[in-house]
């Protein structure tokens, strides 16, 4: 199979959410009859009922209920959460009751409080809120994004405002950004292209970093979640000249290699820093450090790809059962191919998960001779008594001269109905 037949899998999944309707009650109300909600003319997914987010000098109005802050780029080195304060103001002639401050993530935060001097704030959380505003009456919302909890580049997180006898938000408030990477793994993807077993060419990895994050000691050891991959610092050459960095940082080149006795198929994983070691200078050894690994180092991540070839290929190479029903048995085909008759014979399948199982779909082979059939269909059954939640498990092929294959199999059993 050529290179540009590997394939990738990846599982999306969309958790969907309804909000309970509310009857909207005016207590104490003047003697103006409500006006009923209307859609924004700017934005038809929000509601105008009267909320209005005040003018400032960072915020970018595109409507009264549609605010904006663009932020400049970030550094986890320089301030681990970025923060905006919107003001908003009741400005129609009846009490107006927000039910709910929802964030577009987890990374994002809301802090309300009333526009006191002093007065506390408390975190709107994903529960009813019933906090009423009076006709003019002002509150604060604190919006904090944990960056740490984001990836590099660029970002775009909301938090929808709605009011209670609404379906749809009454404001929306959204902040954009770039988070700037203080450490930097080049290439990104680790391909080690098609390659005979042992025979794969090792692949460069350079590391880039702020040197702030090497001021108690060296960088953390990198690691590998694949098994058969191995990564060893690389010495520079002082006759060839270094490839150009950005402003004031450093960088180390690594070795990526794979092991001689490496499994035939898909190569996957991905090498990341290693928290809770260090490497000790003095003897060049790795040893247990309780210095806790700065957020920057977790977002640093290089993944890896490939495909190692032999007597046997399986397509597709990664078997994906995408969304499966729980409490229902679900199946994948894999064709076995062998690059020469002999390579089918007396293979052995082995599961690494009590949840996945393999069969031929004709076990049988015929007598050995010049008629021997060069694939055979392999069939993958997920059992319906796998648990709900995220499956990654693995099929093992050892053929008879010893090479193995590994198939690896991803799958989301959910409760919910089967995706198409």
């Amino acid at each position: 199979m050529h290179r540009s037949d590997v394939w990738r899998v990846g599982l999306a999944f969309l958790v969907l959410g309804r909000l309970a309707l509310m009857d909207a009650t005016a207590q104490n109300a003047p003697a103006a009859k409500a006006e009923p909600p209307r859609p924004s003319p700017r934005n038809a997914v929000v509601t105008d009922v009267g909320l209005r987010v005040e003018a400032a000098p960072e915020i970018t109005l595109t409507a009264p209920n549609l605010a904006a802050r663009s932020f400049a780029p970030a550094n986890l080195l320089d301030t681990p959460q970025l923060e905006q304060v919107f003001t908003l103001r009741n400005a129609g002639r009846v009490p107006l009751i927000l039910d709910r401050f929802k964030s577009s993530c987890g990374c994002t935060r809301v802090f309300l409080a009333g526009m006191e001097k002093g007065e506390s704030e408390a975190e709107a959380g994903g529960e009813a809120l019933g906090q009423t505003l009076k006709p003019e009456q002002e509150m604060r919302a604190r919006v904090a994004i944990d960056l740490t909890a984001l990836p590099p580049g660029p970002f775009q997180k909301t938090v929808s405002v709605y009011a209670q006898g609404t379906t749809r938000p009454v404001a929306l408030l959204t902040l954009t950004g770039t988070l700037l990477p203080s450490v930097t793994f080049r290439p990104a993807l680790l391909d080690f292209g098609q390659a005979a077993p042992g025979q794969a060419r090792p692949v460069l990895l350079t590391v880039s970093y702020d040197p702030r994050l090497t001021a108690n000691g060296p960088l953390p050891p990198l690691f590998s979640t694949n098994p058969d991959v191995r990564i060893a610092p690389v010495r520079t050459n002082p006759n060839s000249p270094p490839a150009p960095l950005p402003a004031g940082q450093r960088a180390e080149t690594f070795a990526v290699t794979l092991v001689r006795e490496s499994p035939l198929g898909f190569i996957s994983g991905s090498i990341a820093f290693q928290p809770g070691l260090a490497v000790v200078p003095a003897v060049g050894a790795l040893q247990p450090s309780a210095l806790r690994l700065h957020p920057a180092f977790l977002q640093a991540t290089a993944l890896l790809t490939g495909q190692v070839t032999g007597d046997v290929v399986a397509e597709p190479p990664v078997a994906a059962f995408g969304n499966a029903p729980l409490g229902r048995a679900s199946m994948r085909q894999i064709v076995l191919t062998g690059l020469r008759p002999e390579a089918l014979a007396n293979f052995k399948i082995a599961s690494a998960s009590l949840w996945v199982t393999a069969r031929l779909l004709d076990a049988s082979l015929p007598a050995p001779g010049a008629n021997r059939p060069t694939a055979l269909a392999l069939e993958l059954i997920l059992s319906p008594e796998a648990p709900a939640g995220v499956l990654q498990t693995q099929v093992k092929i050892t053929l008879a001269n010893g090479q193995r294959l590994l198939i690896p199999i991803t799958a989301y059993v959910t409760a919910s109905p089967a995706m198409p």
